[in-house]
């Protein structure tokens, strides 16, 4: 059987897997990505990776088709290119995929932005299937996105579409990865959250345990403020891409969609109330493929061969 080789490098973690054609994941496993060791212990684990899987995916028989994989930052995807803006990942800029992982392994490599690869792997395998217009926000270590226009991904004329997480906004705001100040990214992602709730109250909790205490009404009076504020910021960034694409519907997905069932439907409900013009059919669902898509999309990207929806 033929499969696709996949892999999602992220801040704190890559996942990594094996695909069939059809969406199917035979085999995923993953590893902390220990990104303060530097560019290239980064390269060296990820071609430690790719043998593995290569071993395993021959030890069952199988050949490996191609390499789908997905990194933060601005993507060229023409050139298998890292052009910048990897600022969860230390030294993670000015990286030819092609020439340090594509020539070593003599494979077939397709290189996206991870926000764009979870879209294209929504688009195809989970919720947002076939559908024209819809946007895909990760709210994770950062934030990224993916848009899907006309059933194309649409990444814009040098590759910048979609870091809908270094939008402003709040001027002289807090600092960013990016080294600016006032970022989305900065008020609104997992990290940030987890990041801001201990300064406050001198304590650390994930935002999975904030968000239980909150929901069970267990939080005191200033966290819960705290936390409002929280959703403030999500929400802020969630009407400007509205306003900006009218999508059918957000998809969410990274650790913030994972953290609490109610999560995502208190967004798409809080939304629709500080947004009463747009269309009755408008929603923010919670990504389907949780955090497979990047994966999936990878192999979406192997078996159409090349790097389009």
């Amino acid at each position: 059987m033929k499969l696709a080789l996949v892999i999602d490098l992220g801040g704190t973690n890559i996942k990594y897997g094996l695909s069939t054609s059809k969406g199917e994941l035979l085999y995923s496993d993953s590893v902390k990505t220990e990104a303060y060791l530097g560019k290239h212990a980064i390269v060296s684990k990820l071609l430690d990776i790719i043998n593995l899987l290569i071993q395993k995916a021959v030890a069952d028989g199988n050949t490996v088709s191609g390499i789908g994989f997905g990194s933060p930052g601005i993507i060229d995807s023409v050139n298998k290119c890292l052009l910048g803006l990897g600022n969860n990942l230390k030294e993670w800029s000015n990286i030819n995929f092609q020439t340090e992982i594509g020539d070593i392994i003599k494979l077939p490599i397709f290189v996206e932005n991870d926000a764009n690869l979870a879209a294209i792997g929504e688009y195809h395998f989970g919720d947002g299937m076939n559908d024209l217009d819809f946007v895909m926000i990760t709210l994770g270590t950062g934030i990224g996105g993916g848009v899907i226009k006309q059933n194309q991904i649409y990444r814009g004329s040098s590759f910048v579409a979609g870091e809908f997480g270094h939008m402003v906004v709040q001027m002289k705001g807090r600092k960013c990865n990016c080294g600016r100040f006032g970022c989305w990214e900065a008020y609104a992602s997992c990290s940030s959250f987890q990041k801001y709730y201990k300064r406050q109250f001198n304590t650390f909790k994930s935002a999975s345990q904030i968000l239980t205490l909150y929901y069970d009404k267990l939080l005191s009076y200033r966290e819960v403020c705290f936390v409002d504020e929280f959703f403030e910021h999500v929400l802020i960034g969630l009407m400007n891409i509205v306003n900006a694409f009218d999508p059918h519907y957000l998809l969410i997905g990274g650790g913030l969609s994972e953290a609490h069932s109610k999560f995502v439907p208190d967004l798409n409900d809080r939304l629709r109330n500080m947004l009463p013009y747009v269309h009755k059919q408008f929603e923010i669902k919670k990504a389907s493929l949780g955090n497979k898509a990047a994966l999936l999309g990878g192999a979406a990207l192997v078996f159409s061969g090349e790097n389009e929806c």
